[in-house]
């Protein structure tokens, strides 16, 4: 539908990090037609209700209460084809309202609950497909119940949302994967509540590109498989750093540095890191290595700071990883960078 917000990418905090949550569908205060299909006709409504703002958005709804909530079962309403866009588990947040089975009648027939689906698909459903959507293979995400319901108001058919109409909003979010394919569909079954469907978001999160121990990280998908799953990122030593060492000359751990993106978007258990070449030290918050100011030196690579040069020598350019001696002073071969240099030369090995 116009206007409908895809592939928006936006920030979250999530467990005080911040994570990307890329946004694949939102209806949230859509007011142009989205035209979803349902499935049998008539058993969803789609109508323009008024949120708590007085403005206009486009809702859902199952048994409307112009029709007096009448209770059938197996109302079946379905999203557009969804790119996924890369994701490997797709979040689900609904905004909706169910009305208290007391107020309605029904009996045992009466349900304050729904259920949420999906399905892989490599392209949009075709003629024939589309015509025989509901009998697709769906897979159940969960049976969505509310924690508050309403009664009826019996003078409006209209579902005004927010506190100026008493309208008890709830708020789920379920997730779903991995995925695999192209994209998805999202379907909701109604077997007998009265509801109105009022928001739809669906979106993935990732961990957004970082610097971390002098190594850069790319933006990296949340795994498929849930919260507790981690997704290794390998991190790219920044301009003059190098990967640690094991102890035994060799790169820590056999491999990159290392960060882990779990599946809300939060980096978490860092493997590694880099060090700063001689010449640079470590700045910015140990975001990148810079070039010893002249008049300094570093000779080895870490990352501690650099130092001023020794008695009577210099550095007269950035960068040094020692500091030569002064005109007329010397240091010998044998001696450290941080040695002083002194106006007697070398002795010349003897013979």
């Amino acid at each position: 539908a116009a206007g409908m917000v895809c592939s928006l990418w936006v920030l979250a905090l999530v467990s005080s990090a911040l994570a990307l949550e890329e946004v694949l569908l939102d209806t949230t205060g859509e007011t142009s037609e989205i035209g979803w299909l349902t499935y049998p006709p008539g058993g969803w409504d789609e109508v323009s209700v008024l949120d708590d703002q007085r403005r206009l958005t486009r809702t859902f709804e199952a048994f409307p209460l112009a029709r007096g909530c009448r209770l059938r079962a197996g109302h079946w309403l379905q999203t557009d084809f969804v790119e996924r866009r890369g994701a490997h588990r797709v979040h689900v947040r609904l905004h909706f309202s169910v009305r208290a089975c007391a107020s309605v009648g029904g009996g045992g027939a009466c349900r304050e609950t729904f259920t949420l689906y999906y399905r892989q698909a490599d392209r949009p459903d075709g003629p024939a497909a589309a015509a025989s959507w509901h009998r697709q293979h769906w897979t159940k995400v969960d049976t969505i119940a509310a924690d508050e319901s309403f009664p009826a108001a019996a003078a409006s058919s209209t579902w005004a949302v927010g506190p100026r109409a008493g309208l008890q909003l709830n708020v789920k979010e379920r997730s779903f994967g991995p995925l695999t394919q192209r994209g998805f569909y999202v379907a909701f079954q109604d077997t007998g509540a009265c509801l109105a469907l009022v928001a739809v978001r669906l979106f993935s999160y990732a961990c957004p590109a970082t610097l971390h121990s002098l190594a850069s990280f790319p933006e990296t998908q949340a795994s498929g498989a849930g919260g507790a799953s981690l997704v290794a990122a390998m991190g790219t030593c920044v301009a003059h750093a190098e990967p640690e060492e094991d102890g035994m000359g060799g790169q820590a751990g056999g491999s990159p540095p290392r960060l882990h993106c779990n599946g809300e978007g939060k980096w978490m258990v860092a493997v590694g890191g880099c060090r700063c070449q001689p010449g640079h030290q470590p700045a910015h918050g140990d975001k990148a290595c810079q070039a010893c100011p002249t008049g300094s030196y570093k000779s080895s690579t870490g990352n501690g700071p650099c130092s001023r040069c020794p008695p009577r020598s210099h550095a007269p350019d950035p960068a040094a990883p020692v500091c030569p001696c002064l005109l007329g002073f010397y240091r010998a071969g044998s001696d450290p960078p941080e040695s002083p240099c002194t106006d007697e030369p070398p002795s010349t090995p003897k013979e």
